[in-house]
């Protein structure tokens, strides 16, 4: 009822409406800020404030205030061969061209951000003098600068090859931060111009890497990312509607009405950002769009499809428009709101941008929607019959079944599949089933491998990857982020000979255990140099006496690995751990379990249960990344299932049925995880490592939600046709009705996730494999034959039909499609 007064309420004031949405683009347009100002650039602070890693970064901050950097730049020096006269020219290089440059640099944004931190300090004399004095009235982001040249720490910035050395600069800002671009950017000129002036060392070259590069690629192939797919969006979804509809004017209206929908709620979602209603993320630009123009065009379909029916059976436009509002708005709402509910369970996540995406994301869609059943209608009153050129929809000397060809070959196929649905309902379930339960014993084997690999999921071609891998080929993978251990206990000094004592004991369980905790090398108050070759290197280069380097060792340790926090005790001690994999890694995560237990088996019994232990970087954040993941990945999944289901029994008032839609379209979802798992595996036998984690849970969340929205159409139809044709010829009447408009949709949409696949990321790749197979998976299986089998069993066993009456859907001609 409400929908024909709707219906009637656009025929009246469609003009309204049209001028009504162009004014809201326009001033949303001008009050709004650019979405990636509002855009928040991290990662790990999206993670809950009570996870260790984030209570373990807060203490390590106030533990050493100085000596904190949050992200870095690496400049990898590098040779393919080794001999000490050249190792000697390339630490002149570093010495007399590069840091100089690089200080210079630091100069030009206004100096240093801090002094340099003691333990990297030379710690014989005082070079300071040759550096560019600091400007104290601003500051660059770079804090510092470490080199293989400084005596004691700068041995650990050479490879135990001999071939690599490393120019670290540490950073006071996030690894995500877009604050870093243009210092990066003068780094890779400088780079650039050093070879260009030939003042590289002959056999010796320059690669970028390092937290802060790593993390500008990322954001870049995020961006670029948004341009492709959105770009790539627009133009499969118009090639597909002309190919499919061979009506320009047709397919131009959907379109518009979706960018409509789209440019306002990136608008509106920027407002909020800007006003602090919501945290945006980079990246979320992607999903919206991709899901908004997935979902808006098919309900724009749905309702032009109706209007065209309508036409035809002698309706003029202004009538056609308000039947068709009232016939499928319901339908469209409906179907829209399994969507938006399902979604909108990633709010009760924990981790910030799935709470932020359950949000976004359903906003988005009730813009969309909203355009849809206004905008969309208006503008069909606006172009009236012409929305149909060159053919105008109304031709009677034109056979209805051959206008549209390509519906017209889709009628045929679902009417002749409604035929063997018919004749052999439970042969062909049990067939469909059987060819695709391995796909989801794969799936299952291999739910829980999935990827926090940040390298990983750049492009090769990013500049980060080409300088890590040079750097894993010379350093130990985990150099690129160390583990920070912190232990505080309010009754112990360590200054003193009990407190060392204690870290002595951390120390050597930790050397002794080395290779089976996947340790590189273990650095601590009573080993500051570490436990490799590096330690005794530190100083064969130092002339002074034994006695004077020991005493000025042990005071730069004392500074650099204990704290007074605050107090007058040392009653903190730190220790930093490097890896033998990537801090990103599967195996690290699981190592660092390892590892924090043998601390704890190291301490005293004395003192272990007052000793507090921390661990701070990159590999316990991920591990906790990890925790977080896993736990929201069941809960929303639960939540997903249930909003759908409830939504299921309120539309259809039967629980049967919604049960087995469920277990149909999850049964989908794990064909396609296993599917997807096949695939790239097969790609890269070696080197994948699993689906990204976020894949995981966005792939769930829109394959249900969506492969729910098409059987809700599909279901609203059997209702309707079964008033008429009865129990089981009303399946297949439906079937043959519903499939072209579905399939079709289904089409555009598979077409519209499948732009991912221009995203440069391996997530956007993923994505855009998975959920367009998921989604023509389920257009031309779920839908098509695991449903309609299902009822046609149900109904024959509720209420047996006779042959003759199930004969009958044989003989009907294809007819037009409508919904």
């Amino acid at each position: 009822m409400f929908f024909r007064f709707f219906g009637r309420l656009i025929r009246s004031t469609w003009a309204f409406f049209l001028i009504g949405w162009v004014l809201l683009l326009l001033g949303t347009h001008f009050a709004a800020p650019r979405f990636d100002e509002v855009a928040q650039d991290r990662e790990f602070a999206f993670l809950p404030a009570n996870v260790p890693s984030r209570q373990a970064d807060e203490m390590v901050k106030k533990a050493f205030p100085d000596d904190n950097y949050p992200s870095n730049i690496v400049v990898v020096v590098h040779r393919d061969e080794a001999a000490r006269g050249q190792r000697a020219r390339d630490r002149k290089f570093i010495e007399n061209v590069l840091e100089p440059a690089l200080f210079q640099i630091a100069q030009d944004e206004g100096g240093l951000a801090t002094q340099a931190a003691p333990a990297e300090e030379p710690l014989f004399g005082d070079d300071q003098e040759s550096r560019p004095a600091e400007k104290p009235s601003r500051k660059s982001i770079i804090a510092r600068i470490r080199t293989p040249n400084t005596p004691g720490a700068g041995a650990l910035l050479v490879s135990p090859d001999g071939k690599a050395l490393l120019v670290v600069l540490d950073l006071t800002t996030e690894f995500l931060s877009t604050q870093n671009w243009p210092t990066i950017e003068r780094i890779e000129g400088l780079v650039r111009d050093l070879r260009d002036q030939g003042k590289v060392p002959e056999g010796v070259d320059l690669s970028l890497t390092g937290s802060a590069v790593i993390g500008r690629d990322h954001n870049l192939a995020q961006l670029e990312s948004v341009r492709a797919t959105e770009w790539l969006t627009v133009v499969l979804v118009i090639g597909l509607l002309i190919l499919i509809y061979r009506a320009p004017l047709l397919a131009l209206i959907p379109l518009l009405t979706v960018y409509l929908g789209v440019q306002i709620s990136l608008n509106l979602l920027a407002l909020l950002g800007q006003a602090g209603w919501m945290t945006l993320f980079q990246g979320i630009q992607i999903y919206i769009i991709i899901l908004a123009y997935g979902a808006g065009v098919d309900y724009c379909l749905f309702l032009t499809a109706r209007y065209r029916e309508e036409l035809h059976q002698g309706a003029n436009p202004a009538e056609a428009v308000e039947r068709a509002v009232g016939s499928v708005g319901s339908a469209v709402v409906a179907s829209a709101a399994t969507v938006m509910c399902g979604i909108a369970m990633m709010f009760f996540a924990q981790f910030g941008k799935f709470q932020q995406a359950g949000l976004a994301i359903p906003l988005s869609l009730v813009v969309v929607l909203a355009a849809t059943l206004t905008f969309s209608p208006s503008l069909l009153l606006l172009v009236g019959r012409w929305a149909f050129w060159p053919r105008h929809g109304d031709s009677e000397a034109e056979p209805a079944s051959a206008r549209w060809s390509f519906l017209n070959r889709l009628d045929r196929i679902w009417h002749d599949l409604a035929g063997v649905l018919l004749r052999r309902p439970v042969a062909v379930w049990v067939g469909t089933v059987a060819v695709m339960t391995p796909f989801v014993v794969v799936s299952a084997l291999c739910y829980n491998r999935v990827s926090y690999d940040l390298i990983g999921n750049l492009p090769a071609t990013a500049p980060s990857v080409a300088g890590t891998r040079v750097l894993e080929e010379h350093f130990p993978p985990g150099i690129t982020g160390p583990v920070t251990v912190l232990l505080i206990d309010e009754k112990v000094d360590f200054s003193k000979p009990a407190g060392r004592e204690i870290v002595q004991r951390v120390t050597d369980q930790l050397r002794t255990r080395k290779e089976k905790l996947a340790l590189a090398d273990v650095r601590s108050l009573t080993a500051p140099l570490g436990i490799t070759a590096a330690a005794k290197a530190g100083f064969e280069d130092v002339d002074v006496p034994e006695e004077v380097r020991r005493k000025a060792a042990g005071r730069a340790a004392l500074e650099a690995y204990t704290t007074d926090l605050g107090g007058r005790g040392k009653v903190g001690t730190r220790l930093d751990l490097v890896l033998n994999e990537s801090p990103f890694a599967q195996s690290s995560i699981e190592d660092l379990d390892q590892i924090e237990a043998a601390i704890r088996d190291a301490l005293p019994a004395g003192v272990a249960g007052d000793m507090q232990l921390y661990l701070a970087g990159t590999t316990s954040s991920v591990r906790d990344l990890a925790v977080t993941m896993q736990s929201d990945r069941r809960r929303i999944e639960g939540l997903v299932l249930a909003s759908v289901f409830a939504v299921l029994v309120v539309l259809l008032h039967s629980f049967v049925v919604p049960v087995y839609l469920l277990l149909s379209v999850l049964f989908s979802y794990f064909v396609t995880m296993g599917v997807a798992f096949t695939v790239f595996w097969l790609l890269d036998p070696h080197g994948f490592t699993g689906i990204d984690w976020k894949v995981a849970i966005f792939l769930f969340t829109i394959l249900i939600a969506v492969g729910e929205d098409y059987n809700i159409f599909l279901m609203t139809r059997v209702h309707e046709e079964q008033r008429e044709f009865g129990p089981v010829r009303g399946i297949t009447e439906a079937l043959t009705r519903t499939g072209p408009i579905i399939s079709s949709c289904g089409i555009i949409m598979a077409g519209t996730f499948a732009s991912l696949l221009a995203g440069s990321l391996t997530e956007m790749k993923q994505l855009g494999f998975a959920l367009p197979f998921g989604v023509l998976l389920d257009t031309f299986v779920v839908r098509p034959i695991l449903l309609p089998t299902f009822l046609i069993v149900l109904a024959r066993l509720r209420r047996p039909g006779s042959p003759a009456e199930e004969g009958l859907a044989q003989e009907r001609r294809p007819q037009e499609s409508r919904t």
